[in-house]
Parts: structure tokens; C-alpha cells; sequence
């Protein structure tokens, strides 16, 4: 059967902006491939022009992350109504810190697992280091600042107004634990990372879930904030203590203890008990 004029388009709108339709999980699989093509091309334009590597990584994450969000929200119906922040009590304030940190530290034993059994891992671990060394300045402190509103500040608020803002509305008829999962899947598949892959993914299930206890972004962007600030400021500086790295076995065993402890209490603070309202 031949095609109508226009219905190609009409059938790219309709998958890209109608939130109920059966095909909603294929457009947020569409706005993620959008946002990470976005990254890289912006990445690329960056680096051609002799950006520093820190105005490369800022301008991709507010082009691509920031960009998407904004381009998506003009294109689906219903307003900013997923851009409430929710709800933010000091509580869940701690809570969502102490979960944020937890996962983050939890997701770093899982990239150093994954490295350690996955084939070539300890190579692709080494390349890794050498990409993050010019922007973690770990011998420069003046660099903190930077490092948290490049790190951990942009991707917090721009990756979660995208993943658990814009894209979650599209996913409201779903159940809430089957919409945390597909956009965990998503928010990990869009970091293109092999080794921080399952890492990424526990994260992305632990702001899914702050998103839908708070009802809005808000804790989630915070978890998120408190993850990255953690790992590239305080993390990367504990690994580079002396006797750090002659002890693995001990600094995995205390990245455990110490994630699962705070993923506890984090949960405990927001209320881990009952079912997840549909929103």
C-alpha cells in the first residue's frame, strides 16, 4: 500500500510528541538517541575551535541535555507540568544526599568489577583515567569550584529536567517501576560507557525513584548533584592517598560497606515503605 503525502511526518510527530500513544517508550528512546547526538556533534565543534576540555564537557552537556529537554518540551503536549520540582522537605533534602553519595560509591565498585572481568577492561579503565585526568585537577584545589558546577552541577540539573522530567511525562501511563527501569536503561545506554554501564543504570533506577517519592525532579536532581560532587571532588582524592592503591582489597570492601549503608539511610529518610503513586 503506497504512502500518503505527509504521512511519513505525520507518523515522526506523532511518535515524538503523543504520550499516550502504545509507541511512547519509542520516543524517549528517539530523544535519547537526540541527545546523544547532540553531545557529540556540540563536543566535536567544541574541541575543533581549541576549547579547554572543561568548556568542551559544559557546552555538551547544556547543548545536548539542555537542548533536548527544551526541543522536547515544545514538542509534547501538556505544558511544564513535569517541571515541578516536588516535594523537598529537609528530611528528603538528607535523604536524597545520602542516597546520591551511596549509589555513587556503589557504582564505583561496580566499574571497577565490571573492569576487572570484562575482556580488555583494565586498558579501557586506563584510557578512561587518562580522559578524566585533565578535568578532575586532583593536585589543584582552586579547581574544586569548577569541577562540581561542570560535573556535577550541569549534568545534575540538565540530565534529570531531561530523563526524569520531560521524558517521565511521556511514560505517566505506565507503572511506576516499569517507568524507572526503562529510563534507567536509557539514562545508563546514553553515557556510551561500557565499564560504568551497571553502575549507571543503579543510579539512574535510584533518581527514578527519588522522582517519584518527591513527585518532581527536585530530589532527584540533588541525588544526582551529590553523587558527582562526591566521586569526581572527594572520591578520586581518597584513591590517590598513599597506601590507597598497594590496599585495593580494603577500598573496595569500604566502598561496599559505606554505599549500602548510605543507599539505607537515604531510603529510611524518604520513606522506603509502600507503593509508588502513579503520577
Amino acid at each position: 500500500m503506497e504512502a500518503r503525502p505527509g504521512e511519513g511526518v505525520a507518523r515522526c510527530r506523532q511518535l515524538f510528541m503523543n504520550e499516550k500513544a502504545p509507541g511512547a517508550w519509542r520516543a524517549v528512546l528517539g530523544w535519547t538517541l537526540v541527545a546523544v547526538l547532540l553531545l557529540n556533534v556540540s563536543s566535536v565543534l567544541a574541541h575543533w575551535v581549541g576549547a579547554p576540555p572543561m568548556l568542551v564537557v559544559a557546552f555538551g552537556t547544556v547543548v545536548a541535555m539542555g537542548g533536548t529537554a527544551a526541543w522536547a518540551e515544545r514538542a509534547i503536549p501538556g505544558g511544564r507540568a513535569w517541571w515541578r520540582w516536588g516535594s523537598c522537605s529537609r528530611g528528603h533534602v538528607v535523604g536524597a544526599t545520602a542516597l546520591g553519595v551511596g549509589v555513587g560509591l556503589v557504582g564505583t565498585l561496580l566499574l571497577l568489577g565490571t573492569a576487572a572481568l570484562w575482556p580488555g577492561g583494565p586498558e579501557l579503565l586506563a584510557a578512561r583515567e587518562v580522559v578524566l585526568a585533565p578535568l578532575l585537577r586532583v593536585d589543584d584545589a582552586r579547581w574544586i569550584p569548577v569541577v562540581v558546577l561542570v560535573l556535577a552541577l550541569l549534568p545534575g540539573v540538565f540530565e534529570e529536567g531531561l530523563y526524569r522530567g520531560v521524558l517521565r511525562h511521556l511514560l505517566l501511563t505506565w507503572s511506576p517501576t516499569r517507568r524507572v527501569l526503562f529510563l534507567a536503561l536509557c539514562f545508563a545506554g546514553a553515557h556510551l560507557d561500557v565499564l560504568g554501564f551497571v553502575g549507571l543504570f543503579v543510579a539512574g533506577v535510584a533518581f527514578g525513584w527519588l522522582a517519584e517519592r518527591g513527585g518532581g525532579v527536585g530530589l532527584a536532581i540533588i541525588g544526582h548533584v551529590a553523587m558527582n560532587a562526591f566521586n569526581a571532588v572527594v572520591l578520586v582524592r581518597v584513591a590517590t592517598l598513599p597506601g590507597v592503591a598497594e590496599r585495593p582489597g580494603v577500598l573496595l570492601v569500604a566502598l561496599g560497606v559505606a554505599g549500602v549503608l548510605l543507599v539505607t539511610v537515604g531510603v529510611r529518610l524518604i520513606g522506603g515503605r509502600g507503593e509508588m503513586k502513579r503520577r
